[in-house]
């Protein structure tokens, strides 16, 4: 009997894609031949079965050039307006395949996923921002799987792409599991309202590490300046076990926020001694995108932040 064929194709990963990996695991115990592909190198053959994930919502158009091709293609992720589309229950509790991946989309190997598990302890939050799907796609928080349900014990690594980690109320039982196995862990961003003198003691027992891997870093977001006390109350309490240069605050910017708050907010962090990392939205201003580049791309030093300064001679160029 002739193997079923089955195409993943996916369209803007900016990481291994989780529901595309486990659909080749449970292709491939049926002893299917599956193949993945990227939007840029769609093959031409015949497959038995089509799967397509867009992430971001200004890909959606590439739904139309995927249905040319393939018309029994299922189609769905968060950048398409399929988002509450799921994995059937089968499919979604099963151990991804690492072996999906050896390229990203432009060719060059995953090196620094070779030796990372990915996956989810919980979906949802208990948040409900109105720039974020979350909510509305995932629901309300919920336990979802344990670690040993992703990790491959071949790997020293975990990504959590949890939304709200410690909103989950078995968190510490995720937690105690990381810290027996003795993992290094990278997050999706923890939330800083929820810190407590206990989450920051069970954070820093915690071996977290940025996507490189070369480095301690712990991601929190500071997106609306009416959290600026709870956000000074928090680093003081992870203060206590773990040196500030370690946090990263990702800030979003140019959604119902001014240059100045902007400016606020990251003075702010810059004065707890924490790092600012620049979200830009996708209605940001020009001077908003400017900000982003004078941050991320560390175009200042600790003695010297004159944006103001860089912002009128980058303006120049733009009126020249």
């Amino acid at each position: 009997m002739e193997k079923a064929k089955i195409l993943l194709i996916d369209v803007d990963s900016k990481i291994p894609n989780l529901a595309l990996m486990k659909l080749s695991t449970y292709y491939k115990l049926l002893g299917s031949e599956v193949e993945l592909a990227y939007i840029n190198n769609l093959p031409i053959k015949n497959y038995d079965s089509v799967y397509a994930s867009i992430v971001f919502t200004k890909n959606k158009f590439q739904i139309s050039n995927i249905l040319e091709k393939y018309p029994q293609a299922e189609i769905g992720g968060s950048g398409t307006e399929n988002y509450n589309k799921i994995l059937p229950e089968n499919i979604e509790h099963t151990i991804p395949d690492y072996e999906l991946y050896n390229y990203n989309n432009r060719g060059k190997k995953f090196n620094y996923f070779k030796n990372i598990s990915i996956g989810f302890t919980s979906r949802g939050c208990i948040r409900n921002c109105s720039f974020c799907i979350v909510n509305k796609k995932e629901g309300k928080i919920q336990d979802w799987s344990s670690i040993y349900e992703f990790w491959n014990k071949n790997h020293n690594t975990i990504m959590l792409l949890d939304n709200n980690f410690f909103a989950n109320p078995n968190w510490k039982g995720h937690v105690n599991n990381i810290l027996k196995e003795n993992l290094f862990v990278i997050e999706n961003g923890l939330d800083i309202r929820l810190v407590t003198d206990e989450t920051a003691y069970y954070i820093s027992k915690i071996k977290f590490r940025n996507k490189a891997r070369t480095a301690k870093h712990i991601h929190f977001a500071f997106d609306n300046i009416k959290d600026e006390k709870v956000v000074v109350e928090g680093v003081k309490k992870l203060t206590k076990y773990i040196k500030p240069i370690y946090f990263v605050f990702y800030i979003l910017v140019g959604y119902e926020n001014t240059l100045e708050d902007d400016l606020y907010r990251i003075n702010i962090i810059r004065n707890l001694g924490c790092r600012p990392y620049i979200m830009p939205y996708e209605k940001a201003s020009p001077e908003q995108k400017i900000l982003a580049r004078y941050i991320n791309q560390f175009l200042f030093s600790k003695d010297n932040f004159d944006f103001q300064g860089y912002l009128k001679k980058e303006m120049e160029k733009v009126n020249v």
